[in-house]
Parts: C-alpha cells; sequence; structure tokens
C-alpha cells in the first residue's frame, strides 16, 4: 500500500478532513494519473459515485494496490475468511451501524469455492486491516496454501488477526444418525443429502413410507452410553479447538444447547450460533452495539442442508427447543422449497436408488418415488409460471 493517497475531487471527501502529510487532491482524473506516475507507491482515492473508469483498464491499475474507491478511505478494511458460516456473520456485520461507522467489510469467497490458490495473491490480502478467520488447520481438505497460518502470511505486518470458532463436522452427536457416505445427488449432480444412517436402513427393509417415517421418529436406535460419549467428545474437541481461537464458544454452547437449537446439522450452525460469534467478535473489536438492534436483524440462512434432531436424542438431552415445521432443504429438493421432518424423510426415500447396498427392488422403487416427484415439481413450477403470467 502506498504512503500517501492522491484523491480524486468530487466534494464526496471533505478536504478539512484529509491529513495533508498522507494525502493530496487530484482536480480531474488526468491530474490524479500524472500524479501517480511520479510516485507510483501512492494510492488513487475514487469516488463511489464515478462513472467513467476506463483509465483504470488502460493504466491496468490493481484495486486495494493502485487505488480504492473513497468508501474504504479513513476506515479499516475488514477481511472474514472461511467457510460457508462467514456469509451470515457478513451479514450481520453489514447490519451494525456502530461497526460501520470504523470499519468497512470487503468479502472474499468463502473457502469452499475458492478453486484456485491464485486467489490468495489478491491485494485486499496486503491492505485489509482487520483479518478475521475460521482457524483453517494445515490439515485440511483444499490444500495447506488455504491454511489460515499460510494467509496470515501475506498481510501487512500491522493487520489486526483475529481468530473465531469452526465448528464445521464437530456436533456429531446430535445427529448420531449421520455418516460420511457418499452423499446422494439429483440429476444435474448437485449434491442434496447428507448420509440417513437409520433412513437408509429402514428403507432397505420396508416398502412404505408411512411405516418408515413412524419408526424413525418413534425407535430407540442409540444407547444413552453412545449418546453421552459423543457429547463428551464434542466438548472435548471444542475445548481442545478454542484454544487458538481468540472468540470462545464452549460456555455458549454447554450453557444454551438444551433451549436453542445451535446446528442445523454436523455442519451448519444457525443464526443463533452465528451471531453469538458476532457479537463476540464486535466485543472483541471494542465497539459498542445496541446488541437488541442486532438480535432483531433478519439476515439469510445457511440454506441447502438440514438434517432432523431425533426425538431420542432430544429426550436423552434435555432438549426442549421446537422441532422445525419448515425443514431448510434447497439442495435439489423435489416436495417443495421446505418441508417438515416427514417430508424429509419421504424425500430421503426417493434417493435411495442410489444406494447399491439397497435391494433391487427397494432401488427400483425409489427410482420410480423420484420420478414421480420430479414430474410433480415441474407441474407446479408451470402452473406457478402460469397463474405469474395471468396475473400480468
Amino acid at each position: 500500500m502506498g504512503s500517501r493517497y492522491i484523491i480524486i475531487d468530487n466534494g464526496t471527501i471533505k478536504r478539512t478532513d484529509v491529513d495533508r502529510d498522507s494525502a493530496v487532491f487530484a482536480d480531474n482524473v488526468n491530474d490524479a494519473v500524472t500524479q501517480k506516475r511520479a510516485d507510483k507507491s501512492a494510492m488513487l482515492v475514487i469516488p463511489d459515485t464515478y462513472k467513467e473508469l476506463s483509465f483504470i483498464e488502460e493504466n491496468e491499475y490493481k484495486e486495494f494496490e493502485d487505488y480504492i474507491f473513497s468508501r474504504y478511505f479513513g476506515k479499516k478494511t475488514v477481511v472474514v475468511y472461511g467457510n460457508c458460516h462467514t456469509t451470515v456473520i457478513s451479514d450481520y456485520l453489514e447490519n451494525c451501524a456502530e461497526f460501520k461507522q470504523e470499519y468497512i467489510l470487503y468479502r472474499i469467497k468463502p473457502i469452499q469455492t475458492i478453486d484456485d490458490t491464485g486467489y490468495f495473491d489478491h491485494p485486499i490480502f496486503r491492505y485489509c486491516d482487520v483479518f478475521v478467520h475460521q482457524s483453517i488447520q494445515l490439515k485440511n481438505r483444499y490444500g495447506e496454501e488455504y491454511a489460515s497460518e499460510n494467509i496470515v502470511k501475506r498481510l501487512k505486518p500491522e493487520c489486526r488477526v483475529i481468530s473465531i470458532p469452526n465448528v464445521y463436522g464437530l456436533p456429531v452427536c446430535f445427529f448420531p444418525q449421520y455418516i460420511r457416505d457418499t452423499e446422494y445427488k439429483n440429476e444435474v449432480g448437485i449434491t442434496v443429502f447428507f448420509r440417513d444412517s437409520l433412513l437408509d436402513a429402514l428403507g432397505n427393509k420396508h416398502i412404505f413410507p408411512g411405516k418408515i417415517y413412524k419408526e424413525y421418529i418413534s425407535d430407540k436406535s442409540f444407547s444413552d452410553e453412545y449418546l453421552e460419549d459423543g457429547y463428551r467428545k464434542f466438548l472435548d474437541k471444542v475445548s481442545d479447538r478454542e484454544k487458538e481461537w481468540d472468540i470462545k464458544c464452549l460456555s455458549f454452547i454447554s450453557d444454551n444447547y438444551r433451549k436453542i437449537q445451535l446446528f442445523y446439522d454436523p455442519n451448519h450452525p444457525t443464526n443463533e450460533f452465528l451471531l453469538y460469534v458476532t457479537k463476540q467478535l464486535l466485543h472483541y473489536l471494542e465497539i459498542e452495539f445496541d446488541e437488541d438492534f442486532l438480535d432483531r436483524v433478519e439476515v439469510g440462512t445457511l440454506t441447502t442442508y438440514e438434517m432432523p434432531v431425533l426425538p431420542e436424542v432430544k429426550k436423552y438431552f434435555g432438549m426442549t427447543f421446537c422441532d422445525n415445521k419448515r425443514m431448510r432443504l434447497s439442495g435439489g429438493r423435489l416436495i417443495g422449497p421446505y418441508m417438515d421432518v416427514k417430508g424429509y424423510v419421504y424425500q430421503y426415500l426417493a434417493y435411495i436408488w442410489q444406494n447399491n447396498n439397497a435391494k433391487g427392488f427397494i432401488r427400483r422403487l425409489s427410482l420410480c418415488r423420484y420420478r414421480s416427484y420430479r414430474l410433480q415439481a415441474r407441474i407446479r413450477r408451470k402452473i406457478t409460471k402460469i397463474l405469474r403470467k395471468n396475473k400480468c
């Protein structure tokens, strides 16, 4: 980053608000480019409202290396690095007025969408003032280059580094039916379900979905010892990992998991958990904010997956939160945009034809269900389209 700024003057930034030792004003783009050529280390400040930006490409300028937009000037730039959880945290931050008074968030890609390590050469990593990360470990599914400790090496020395919880894959104890077998996919290859050991077994045992659903929600399939052992291992793992985290969450989980649903599945926390992390991050940054307002803010959720918390699990742990009537299964849904636990069971049974361990006639029956649901979904879409057209 340059030692001084060249501000293209259009009245957006008041001259009286600028330290003359660190910034100068240019009357127009040509003046700014001329000054930039004389001092290549300087950073141009371009008004957010500026329309003619061809000079950026003509001079091969790079954002956060050669120029910034005026919204970043005078504020500390924050980057939040991690998996899909960080999208919700970022949404909460951008809804916090007190945060935005001093800081500005620059959104980068979630780790699972970064398919080239060259992405980490982006100048934002050298420019940012605060780097918030999920403490991605060296041994991760993407490669060592994605590990937090290697990203930190790219930051400027004075950048503030803050580690937040990453609970991806940890709370399996609340979803004992979860297994890591190959996930089922829809016709275009999109993963639609985490594998459910109970439904795989019941779907291979019975023909009628109603009977399968009844056994799924009423039978006791896991011993108390098994559930307790899983819970202890979960707490131990969080306790061990949060030694590296600036934001702690073990006490919050143990104090609240009975009365608040904190996880949609073993890999995705609910907004209640992510809101807690956001609040702790704001406290860590010493920002005084309106907690009641932030509690009322509505942001998107992690919408692809959800597994039911089994009745036997709720009973053993003494969980008192209500069951979701509208489960968030957007990935490859067949029955509708939302469904209850019964719908989850029925849709899952329409995918077990992909289970090579299932009996032949069970797989054929499942494939028939799948095709039937797809046909119904197409009909619904056509009807919706016709109704919308008629309204116009």
